[in-house]
């Protein structure tokens, strides 16, 4: 898949990895609808990049799918979800205060791993219902198989792109 027919909903997509990953679309023709909770960052997005910004929590299946409908409603489409929200959950289980909360490992996981999820399956269920696609691919099999393909090579162009823009994690965090 050529950047240029890459219409994308970005997870995280108005910092770091995700803000990356949305310029590197557009910077090659692409489109992309950047999806996260940060309203302030994603207004300052929206100026910097001329991209639409959907506040959306990743948790939730309903504010997914409203924000993955949005997506679909500006760029016409949908060919890519892309996950790059995340929050870092470094602590130790046993720190020199008192354990680590349980509240706040929960909140990793459900944003880190069950938000990929959620985002992955409604993304991966709108590109698959995608009428045109089905239909131009000869069914439901091959368009899975294509779509797969064509996701590997995106993911692994987005993926050389970002690590030459974002910089090195610190040391103390690797």
């Amino acid at each position: 898949m050529q950047l240029e027919h890459v219409k994308a909903a970005v997870t995280g997509g108005v910092s770091g990895l995700g803000l990356a990953t949305v310029q590197h679309i557009l910077a090659n023709g692409g489109q992309a609808v950047m999806l996260d909770v940060n309203d302030e960052a994603g207004a300052t997005a929206e100026k910097q990049t001329g991209t639409r910004y959907v506040h959306t929590d990743v948790t939730s299946e309903e504010a997914v799918g409203q924000a993955l409908d949005k997506a679909v409603e500006h760029m016409g489409g949908l060919n890519a979800a892309i996950n790059c929200a995340g929050i870092i959950g470094a602590g130790r289980v046993l720190g020199r205060e008192a354990p680590m909360a349980l509240s706040f490992f929960a909140a990793t996981i459900n944003v880190n791993l069950i938000g990929s999820f959620n985002c992955a399956s409604q993304g991966a269920a709108l590109i698959a219902a995608a009428e045109d696609a089905i239909t131009a691919l000869g069914g439901y099999g091959y368009a899975r198989e294509y779509l797969v393909e064509k996701m590997r090579r995106v993911l692994g162009e987005l993926s050389a792109a970002a690590t030459a823009t974002v910089p090195q994690a610190p040391a103390n965090l690797q």
